[in-house]
């Protein structure tokens, strides 16, 4: 079937509006007070890592001295963000329960659930990136020749386009297999994947234009939030009331587009699979 956005759209504010309260209390959870967790004790990290990337960006070719203080801070923070970013996850999955298990599981059911499809997204993930770089190797080569016949300069356009498309691509295929991990209960990673691949077939470009109207979308408002927030907390002057503040605002965004990611898969996935014939799988509202 052809992929309808208005109506997928439609399905998940409705979805919202029905569970708005369990909803906003997972948002809080699992996305805002991380959020603003991280702008309170990783703050003095984000800026030095900041300050390492501007150096290296100005350092000079082949010069490598530059390069081990940004490698040092980013391992520094790199557990923090792995720890976030699970959390994250589990916070999709939880909300994905929520919205689609006719049993109504409550917050802590809807954790327990996520908890058990966390080792399924994981290996997902690892399967993902290990294609990901063999993929690289043929690009690699494609690449090698684009530069012996157009030029260095032409051919790492070429090859960035190249890249940059075919993630694009893929990841719009594969969009769907948090779902099918939750609602469908599918764990085993490869078919996971496979089984986004299946039911996107045929809507691919329909889901990108849709998915990239919705990152226009939350670009804007979440740039002129965050440019109105700097404007209001300028008279602070700085320090921890800016930061708190400052986290707050980013926490409640990511919280809210958390929450409408979520009832959009949902929303997609119901239109192109069907409703579940898992005796789990409530109706979508």
């Amino acid at each position: 079937m052809k992929f309808d956005g208005n109506r997928a759209w439609g399905d998940a504010t409705r979805a919202i509006a029905a569970n708005r309260e369990v909803l906003l209390v997972m948002a809080g959870v699992f996305f805002f007070l991380p959020a603003l967790a991280a702008a309170l004790f990783l703050s003095g990290y984000q800026s030095q890592m900041q300050a390492n990337l501007a150096a290296l960006s100005a350092a000079e070719p082949g010069d490598t001295a530059v390069l081990q203080p940004f490698l040092r801070s980013y391992a520094r923070v790199a557990p923090y963000l792995l720890g976030l970013l699970l959390i994250n996850a589990a916070g999709y999955m939880a909300m994905l329960a929520l919205l689609t298990d006719r049993r109504r599981p409550t917050v802590g059911e809807a954790m327990g659930i996520a908890l058990r499809c966390l080792p399924a997204l994981i290996g997902t993930i690892l399967v993902f990136v290990a294609g990901y770089f063999l993929a690289l190797i043929p690009l690699g080569l494609l690449l090698g020749g684009l530069i012996a016949v157009a030029g260095k300069a032409t051919a790492m356009t070429a090859g960035v386009i190249a890249v940059l498309g075919l993630l694009a691509l893929v990841a719009t295929r594969l969009s769907l297999t948090l779902p099918v991990i939750v609602i469908e209960g599918q764990h085993n990673p490869l078919s996971a994947l496979g089984r986004s691949w299946r039911i996107s077939a045929g809507n691919g470009w329909r889901l990108f234009a849709f998915y990239l109207l919705l990152v226009i979308a939350y670009l804007v408002i979440a740039l002129s939030l965050t440019a109105v927030t700097k404007l209001a907390v300028l008279p602070l002057g700085g320090g921890e009331p800016e930061t708190i503040i400052s986290g707050a605002v980013s926490g409640l965004i990511g919280a809210v587009a958390a929450v409408v990611l979520t009832a959009i898969l949902v929303a997609v996935h119901r239109q192109l699979s069907g409703p579940s014939p898992d005796p789990e799988g409530r109706p979508f509202r």
